[in-house]
């Protein structure tokens, strides 16, 4: 997956794996070609895939267009992005750190309890981890 159609390079893109199922059939460009340029939104472990960069494997969910999304629930906390920004609302203090698609650690830190707004030097697919949580984000 990338942000342009006729991406190559490679550190602008992100492998997923898409397992046979609803999935699969829901996103596949051959019976799905109104999907072709929409964002999405998939769910799933981050781990290396088809290269040494990381892609997405056991995808389990997904949204199409997820500017539309509203907050992430996660156990204690709500990630979204909004004005090239990350927001986290977190329970408590635990520890975060963001990671882009190359696994460079771009920010760590530790939250404070309620809204926490984070800006980036990184742009694009970026992972969030916090506490033993962990999801992706666009930005």
């Amino acid at each position: 997956m990338s942000d342009a159609q006729n991406e190559t390079d490679l550190t602008k893109m992100i492998g997923v794996q898409l397992p046979d199922g609803a999935i699969r059939t829901a996103l596949n460009l051959k019976d799905n070609a109104s999907n072709l340029n929409k964002k999405v939104k998939v769910y799933g472990t981050l781990q290396s895939y088809f290269s040494a960069a990381p892609g997405v494997q056991n995808t389990s969910d997904y949204v199409l267009d997820p500017t539309a999304l509203p907050a992430v629930d996660a156990q204690q906390f709500k990630v979204y992005t909004a004005a090239g920004k990350l927001y986290v609302m977190a329970a408590d203090n635990e520890q975060i750190s963001v990671i882009d698609v190359l696994g460079k650690q771009v920010y760590a830190n530790r939250l404070k309890a309620g809204l926490n707004t984070i800006e980036l030097p990184a742009k694009g697919i970026l992972v969030v981890k916090i506490g033993n949580t962990v999801k992706k984000v666009i930005l």
